[in-house]
């Protein structure tokens, strides 16, 4: 089949297959740019949000627009077919739009945009967008990387939506759809960073607690990571001090404000019914102090119920239990430091009497696996560390079968190991091998040492930086 045929009947399948689509074309149009491949895309409750955000103010329609699937995602993006490059809702070329918004979550999304955005025919660097005297659209871009990575973010966005975008998201269109020109619009506004006008951005907007409502997404599709799952937020930012950790309150100043009961379970329709499947989101999901009563009531209503991970410390047979009423058969949990000693200098509140006493009641709960993330790499860490590692997931209960997730410690700008050194590949090497050698029953992930050089580059990256990858991606 024809590439853009292929692409197009893929299109259509995908928007017939979708449910609770807010989409009605408005007299103002924003394109949403989701820089990874639909699958993965219609996963992120970020750009959901933005979506039913945009579709929720008068007089404006969000289309969406997502990165090819590999293995187009691979290819030069040259070779991509027009189709590759219009919208989802009513395919209209990405370049005939006036405002694009950015949605970016990782920093391997930062070279899909630069290839969308070139395929589209759009400049993808601001200060050259500017050069051409307004001849291309204005982009606008949020998401968790703009906090992280300013510096890219910056060299491509106009406008950065930095925080709860609650509030100034909205407004901002209101003054934009009023007559306002897309840039002055957003003056005054508190989180939204102008870079043309100010070289480091200002401070995050941080919403008081209780003024506003948990994000909730309304659109799903089967072809979603989670399938037809409908997430919802428990909460914002986290209380802990993990040092390695963008979301910490050492590395950002929003706290953790938690949403109550009443009104996670009124975003899922109490009243009207629940979903079949509920997916809790939060950067610390089981510190909520209700978590055990909302678990029960979505599970005591027939809901499948999961999150993204559970702290050891507080996974309780309490929680355990209502968990495996709500179908969860994984508990996933986070170690992030290979021995006690690490974990207490990182201030990682999780010791081997926390996790094993989670494992224990994972197994009489019922459960089938456990899911263990770690990070390798740090500055002083030692082999002693890793072999501590293994002699703790060695002992846990054999009713669970062990999975062990392994990544490479990329220090994050803000963080209190944001000057800490890479880890070197050679190291990393031996330490797997050290795990796989003691653990032969387990079954690791390796860590990607290549995957965390680049995340490394576009967090500490700037301008500069973003136009030397680009003039890479050119290159036929």
């Amino acid at each position: 089949m024809d590439a853009h045929w292929e692409f197009r009947r893929r299109a259509e399948a995908r928007l017939e297959a979708e449910r609770g689509r807010g989409f009605f074309p408005g007299g103002h149009r924003f394109a949403l740019v989701v820089p990874s491949p639909y699958p993965q895309g219609m996963s992120g409750l970020g750009a959901l949000w933005v979506y039913d955000r945009v579709n929720a103010v008068p007089g404006w329609g969000c289309e969406r627009l997502f990165a090819p699937d590999t293995p187009w995602l691979d290819r030069p993006w040259r070779a991509w077919p027009h189709a590759a490059t219009v919208t989802l809702e009513t395919r209209t070329p990405l370049s005939e739009f006036a405002l694009i918004g950015v949605s970016l979550s990782a920093e391997v999304e930062v070279i899909a945009l630069l290839k969308l955005l070139r395929a589209a025919g759009v400049e993808p660097l601001r200060a050259r967008r500017a050069a051409g005297q307004g001849a291309g659209p204005v982009i606008v871009a949020g998401g968790p990387l703009a906090l992280v990575a300013t510096g890219p973010v910056g060299a491509i966005a106009d406008l950065v939506f930095l925080g709860d975008a609650d509030e100034s998201l909205p407004a901002y269109l209101e003054r934009v759809g009023a007559g306002a020109g897309f840039l002055e619009a957003a003056a005054g506004l508190d989180g939204v960073w102008d870079p043309a006008l100010l070289a480091l951005p200002p401070p995050e907007r941080v919403l008081p607690a209780g003024t506003f409502l948990p994000a909730v997404s309304r659109l799903t599709t089967p072809e979603g990571e989670f399938g037809e799952k409908i997430l919802v937020e428990v909460g914002r930012g986290c209380s802990r001090a993990c040092a390695f950790c963008m979301m910490s309150r050492r590395a950002r100043p929003c706290g953790m404000r938690l949403f109550s009961r009443d009104a996670i379970l009124a975003a899922l329709g109490e009243g009207a019914g629940f979903p079949a499947s509920v997916g809790l989101v939060g950067a610390a999901v089981s510190d909520h102090p209700h978590l055990v009563e909302i678990v029960d009531t979505l599970a005591a209503a027939g809901t499948r119920v999961s999150l993204s991970s559970v702290r050891a410390d507080r996974a309780s047979p309490e929680l355990l239990t209502a968990l495996a009423a709500g179908g969860l058969r994984t508990l996933t949990l986070g170690l992030d430091g290979a021995s006690e000693r690490l974990r207490a200098e990182l201030g990682k509140q999780c010791t081997e009497d926390d996790f094993l006493a989670a494992c224990g009641h994972a197994a009489a709960a019922g459960l089938n696996a456990v899911k263990v993330y770690c990070i390798l790499g740090y500055p002083d860490e030692t082999d002693d560390d890793v072999a501590e590692l293994a002699d703790l997931l060695s002992r846990v209960p054999r009713s669970l079968q062990v999975r062990l997730s392994l990544s490479a410690l990329t220090p994050k700008p803000g963080t209190p190991l944001h000057a800490a050194p890479l880890p070197h590949e050679k190291t990393l090497v031996s330490r797997v091998r050290l795990l796989k050698k003691r653990l032969g029953h387990v079954k690791i992930q390796a860590p990607s040492v290549k995957d965390a050089a680049f995340e490394h580059a576009v967090d500490h990256a700037d301008a500069a930086w973003v136009a030397e990858l680009l003039n890479k991606i050119d290159q036929p």
